[in-house]
């Protein structure tokens, strides 16, 4: 009988004490078995080193490694140096110690990317807070193979693939990589707020095939602050990513992708301004007009056009244009 493929799951962990039981609970009691489970400490300062620890204690199959606190993106990588020559793992999986995932989250990817022969695999999202859940309906309803250009596109929502529901492209964790690609690649940590983005295009250069599930197995936690869910304010974001484009590498995918959402924190920044009355972030984004107007925006969307002559009809308009949505309660 043939044995069933190994899976590793990475999990970089950053004080996230409150839901690190609840993530892990949802690992190691998936209906699939041949996991084994990196779990990477980023420097905590709360209890969860010692969660990791006492869990570890009673299963074999999760590894703590701990690592002075470096950022995301160290902790992953730090984990693909310990994988990179274990022959025996055949897929791999990013999952954030604040979230958590179904039941068959592993062994529905298993089973569609083995009868696929499949290098990659991508489920949909569901986003959930202490109150609510909210359901990101999928726009397919049935298993697709991806190939060529059409990995691409699904990842970018370009296509067929426009408004597609919960499959976000920045989001790294719903998802499957083969082994034998992935363990060969790293996150870039000097990207603060592109490096998902880059490792995934990475990845998908080198794949051959996918596979498009459509199910929500990922439950994606709404908190202000996380691994994924950076808080920062959309004017530090601008700057990141304005950094960010100069140190990318030249990856047209990822240059665009920043450039898109450049214009978005921009926005945000000028929303931001003009609902606080803020002097400051209104020089700002005056001062970076000048970029902006750079960005092709017509490329990604009416929306974005429609923002930048919003902005050139002058204050007074964007006073009464922020007014208007806040009254309308869509800010």
């Amino acid at each position: 009988m043939k044995s069933s493929p190994k899976v590793a799951i990475i999990l970089p962990v950053f004080n996230t004490e409150k839901y690190l039981k609840e993530c892990l609970d949802s690992i190691i009691n998936q209906d699939y078995k041949n996991i084994i489970i990196y779990a990477i400490d980023d420097g905590s300062t709360d209890n969860s080193l010692n969660i990791l620890n006492y869990y570890s204690n009673k299963n074999p199959a999760i590894h703590v490694l701990h690592q002075k606190n470096s950022g995301v993106s160290a902790a992953r990588n730090l984990a693909l140096n310990s994988i990179e020559h274990d022959e025996s793992i055949k897929y791999v999986s990013f999952v954030d110690s604040d979230d958590i995932i179904s039941k068959d989250f592993v062994s529905t990817f298993v089973k569609e990317l083995t009868s696929k022969n499949a290098d990659y695999g991508v489920c949909g999202v569901i986003s959930f807070d202490k109150i609510n859940r909210s359901d990101d309906h999928l726009k397919y309803k049935e298993t697709m193979e991806l190939r060529d250009s059409d990995i691409f596109e699904q990842y970018f929502s370009l296509g067929k693939w426009k408004n597609q529901g919960s499959t976000s492209h920045i989001f790294i964790a719903n998802r499957f990589y083969s082994s034998s690609i992935v363990k060969h690649l790293r996150f870039n940590p000097n990207l603060k707020v592109g490096e998902n983005v880059d490792f995934i295009i990475n990845f998908l250069r080198k794949a051959q095939t996918g596979v498009y599930i459509p199910q929500c197995n990922y439950f994606y936690r709404l908190r202000a602050s996380s691994l994924s869910k950076a808080d920062i304010s959309p004017l530090e974001n601008m700057l990141n990513l304005e950094n960010d484009l100069k140190k990318s590498p030249e990856n047209l995918y990822l240059k665009n992708y920043i450039k898109k959402s450049i214009l978005d924190a921009w926005w945000g920044t000028l929303k931001h301004a003009y609902t606080t009355n803020n002097a400051e972030e209104k020089i700002t984004c005056k001062n970076k007009f000048s970029t902006i107007r750079k960005i092709n925006a017509r490329i990604y969307g009416s929306k974005y056009a429609r923002r930048l002559l919003i902005y050139r009809l002058g204050d007074s308009f964007i006073n009464l244009y922020f007014k208007s949505k806040l009254v309308s309660g869509n800010p």
